[in-house]
């Protein structure tokens, strides 16, 4: 089940994007996820890493989703 969503496109990251890595770009969007989660009350998540490997992107956005509090 979807609770919510996020992308570097997102309006409220957008504007924030334009000298970002993609790292940094990443650990935006884990705290727009982790916001909006939580926002509904949803604590525990899974991470569906899509067979990407843990590291770069997708570990940057994981690391800054559970520093605003998820838990994986």
């Amino acid at each position: 089940m979807t609770i919510t969503t996020a992308s570097s496109l997102d309006t409220t990251i957008k504007g924030k994007a334009n000298d970002k890595t993609k790292k940094e770009l990443a650990a935006l969007v884990g705290n727009l996820i982790a916001s909006r989660t939580i926002e509904k009350g949803v604590e525990t998540v899974v991470l569906d890493r899509g067979g990407n490997k843990y590291a770069g992107r997708v570990q940057s956005l994981a690391e800054q989703a559970r520093k605003d509090g998820l838990n994986f």
